[in-house]
């Protein structure tokens, strides 16, 4: 069930890139400068990024009693968000329920980073698109978060227009019911094994694909950094899908994918 579950989801993925793979040929509604591109986040992206508050707000339990303040909570959400994100992330696909409960911390998290970065947020505002180094660099950092942000809640329905409070409970809510359920330990073989390692290797390529594909489509990557990181990534791809040659389920997407390469070239 399990291979079958991630050949599912490798169709998916493919289908998915072949929408920005063929998006290469529509244009842009609004022109960007040299210097907008280079920063890569714009003006729309900061009226997205929402306001620092301190939320208070949260589901009984999530927290110790005695963090009963956003500062207190915001500390122990940034040690938990980590602990499940970053320095335990191979235990993700085992542990769902910590996963969504590391969503709600990311919310913490997420909005201190709005705090410490407040002065660069102002800036940003008032200058662009005329910022220094600095600047850019925590811009960068606060879009790419708020992506994340973005996925994570519309995994649960939700949307950015949502408030943290909301989030939060749904995740801790979701949390709860998962955290229920009994865990089943299926042996696979060293085949099943192997299979599943290559197609996690072909989704991250995949991922990486469409991040770039995305970004050049909304003029975000100056047409060199694209071709340059695209031809790298694409080879990447290429290697890993040799890979797959027994694997039959495979094939058809295999041939798809260098044909919309061509498209992409010609």
């Amino acid at each position: 069930m399990y291979q079958f579950i991630n050949y599912k989801k490798a169709n998916k993925l493919f289908l998915i890139i072949s929408f920005f793979l063929f998006s290469f040929g529509t244009a842009n509604s609004m022109e960007r400068s040299k210097k907008e591109i280079k920063i890569g986040v714009f003006l729309e992206d900061y009226k997205k990024f929402g306001k620092f508050y301190k939320v208070n707000d949260t589901p009984l339990g999530m927290f110790p009693e005695t963090a009963n303040n956003f500062s207190q909570k915001q500390v122990i959400a940034q040690k938990k968000f980590i602990q499940t994100f970053i320095t335990q992330k191979g235990q993700m696909e085992k542990n769902t329920a910590n996963v969504v409960l590391g969503m709600g911390f990311f919310e913490f998290f997420y909005m201190q980073q709005l705090k410490d970065n407040e002065k660069s947020l102002e800036t940003f505002e008032k200058k662009y698109p005329k910022i220094n180094a600095a600047t850019k660099k925590n811009i960068i950092k606060i879009y790419g978060l708020n992506k994340a942000r973005k996925a994570m809640r519309e995994a649960m329905g939700l949307s950015l227009d949502n408030t943290p409070e909301e989030a939060i409970k749904r995740y801790y809510t979701l949390y709860k019911l998962l955290n229920q359920s009994e865990l089943i330990t299926i042996e696979l073989s060293d085949e099943e094994k192997k299979n599943i390692k290559i197609h996690n290797k072909i989704s991250k390529d995949i991922s990486r694909l469409i991040t770039l594909i995305e970004d050049k489509t909304e003029q975000r990557l100056i047409d060199k950094k694209f071709n340059t990181e695209y031809s790298k990534n694409f080879k990447k791809l290429k290697k890993n899908l040799k890979e797959t040659d027994s694997l039959r389920n495979y094939e058809l997407i295999t041939s798809f994918i260098r044909e919309v390469n061509k498209f992409k070239e010609s």
